[in-house]
Formats: C-alpha cells, sequence, structure tokens
C-alpha cells in the first residue's frame, strides 16, 4: 500500500512539473552582448559581428605583378603666346611760317611717314603752328596743315579709316616754350604718331 503511495506521489509530481519543462526548452538561450564576444579572431558572419571558429572565410590572396610599368609623360602645358606689343613712331613734319606748305625738311619726313604709314594699324595726326598772329588765324592754319598731311596720305593707298585729325592751334607748345627763332621754327608742324606691330615694323 506505502509503494502505490509513492508512485502516486510521483506521478503526480511528475504531471506538475512537466509544463516547467516544455517553457524551458522553448525559450531561447540569452543573448551575449557584442562585447563578451570580442576575439582575436572575430568576423563578419551573418550581417554580424560574429567570433569566427568553423567555416571562416578565406581571404583572397594578394598577387603582385612584377611586369614593368610603362612610363607615361604628361606632356607640360602649351602656353599661349603672350599678344605682340604695339610700337609707336613719331614724325615732325615741318611747315613755312604763316603756310601749309612744307618746307625741304618737312618734305623728307613726310616720305618716312608714308613708308611706315603703309604697315600701320593707326595714324594720329595733330596739326600745330607757333603763337604770332591771332588765336583764330591759328587755329584755321593749324586745320589746313593737318589736312594737307591727311590728304597726301590718302592720296598714296594709305587707308584712310586709320588715320584721325587733330587741329591745335592754340595750344601744345613745346615745353620749355620760348620764342627764339628756333623754337618757333619747330611749333609750325603736324605731329604724326604712327602705331604698328613690331612684325608689321620690319618688313
Amino acid at each position: 500500500m506505502e509503494n502505490t503511495h509513492k508512485a502516486l506521489f510521483l506521478l503526480l509530481l511528475l504531471i506538475a512539473l512537466s509544463p516547467l519543462t516544455l517553457l524551458g526548452g522553448c525559450s531561447s538561450p540569452p543573448k551575449k552582448h557584442l562585447k563578451s564576444i570580442v576575439e582575436p579572431d572575430i568576423g563578419y558572419l551573418d550581417s554580424k559581428y560574429r567570433v569566427c571558429r568553423e567555416n571562416c572565410p578565406v581571404r583572397t590572396p594578394k598577387v603582385l605583378d612584377d611586369a614593368e610599368y610603362i612610363q607615361v609623360t604628361i606632356p607640360a602645358p602649351t602656353l599661349s603666346p603672350p599678344p605682340p606689343k604695339l610700337t609707336e613712331m613719331t614724325f615732325d613734319i615741318q611747315f613755312e611760317f604763316g603756310k601749309h606748305t612744307l618746307t625741304n625738311e618737312g618734305k623728307k619726313t613726310l616720305e618716312l611717314l608714308t613708308q611706315s604709314a603703309r604697315s600701320a594699324s593707326s595714324i594720329e595726326l595733330l596739326g600745330g603752328t607757333d603763337d604770332i598772329g591771332t588765336e583764330r588765324y591759328n587755329e584755321k592754319l593749324a586745320h589746313s596743315r593737318v589736312l594737307f598731311v591727311a590728304s597726301w596720305l590718302n592720296k598714296h593707298d594709305i587707308d584712310s579709316k586709320l588715320i584721325s585729325v587733330v587741329a591745335k592751334g592754340a595750344c601744345c607748345r613745346l615745353s620749355p616754350y620760348n620764342k627764339s627763332e628756333i623754337a618757333l621754327i619747330k611749333m609750325r608742324r603736324v605731329v604724326a604718331r604712327v602705331v604698328q606691330l613690331p612684325e608689321t615694323q620690319n618688313k
């Protein structure tokens, strides 16, 4: 009778503990923090950092290429040449007193101006006089002299578009100003400024 009671007690105890056993089997193992699994052989597996113990991925071996490399020479950048500098030549064309008639020296200078003007990019003519006479007369005389030179150049196939004229009978005296005969002669003139490119000047 006593044995029957013990067997019955053990059966009831097993029935009572069986749910706990089933629940224990269904529970997942406790998660470990990342710091607790960091070891020298850690690897990135299954989208997570894991300790690699078996079937670890093999690193791809690096093969050194002993072939000689071709040396590539990069050419230096091509610099565009600087723009040519313009040069300016000045001619003083002398006139007779009170007239727009050339002196002998003025005729020679005008010939030189004509040669240089054939390769010019621009020509500026500035007519002048001495200070003898009225301002109105000198303005008219300076204008006549500068038009004479411009007309001469145009008749010798110099493009009139290259020529600009200015008459300054009442200004633009030589400095320092004096009334000696030599100084007055120098004032009776047309100053021609010819702008040229260097290569055209030597042609």
